[in-house]
């Protein structure tokens, strides 16, 4: 199990993870919204920018585990340009790989598929999951202010 352990926090991990580890907050976001982890305590905090109902630019403040950082690292990276709906689906994909299901990623988000060392370990999976649960949350704002 401990080797387990240490083939998930991998180099390449920890490489994204350091891309995001310095805050980079947003003067005059849309939206900031944050969520924390129930099951880690890892919380991440993001600053949104949209242009024409596609996220434009993206700032954070991550105080996560390495994981929650890399899978940050990659969404700030890979989420702009995209409308909330194709980030949801990406969001989908990534809950599938960390069940269990083998799933192919597009270029833009190829990275992703590191996580698949993640997948016995449940407890981590929520951390991974923190943007892409602010970004549902941004989907459901938005679309609340929009009705």
């Amino acid at each position: 199990m401990d080797a387990d352990l240490a083939s998930l926090y991998r180099d390449h991990v920890r490489m994204w993870a350091r891309k995001v580890h310095k805050d980079r907050r947003l003067a005059e976001p849309d939206v900031t919204l944050a969520r924390t982890s129930r099951a880690c305590g890892s919380r991440l905090t993001l600053d949104l920018i949209f242009k024409n109902d596609h996220l434009f630019d993206i700032g954070w403040m991550a105080r996560t585990c390495t994981l929650g950082m890399a899978s940050t690292a990659v969404f700030v990276a890979s989420a702009p340009g995209l409308s909330l709906e194709e980030i949801q689906a990406v969001g989908c994909e990534l809950s599938r790989l960390l069940e269990g299901n083998d799933m192919r990623f597009d270029a833009r988000w190829k990275a992703l598929t590191m996580f698949c060392a993640a997948r016995d370990f449940p407890g981590r999976h929520s951390s991974i999951l923190l943007p892409f649960a602010i970004n549902a949350d941004a989907k459901e704002l938005t679309a609340d202010k929009s009705s």
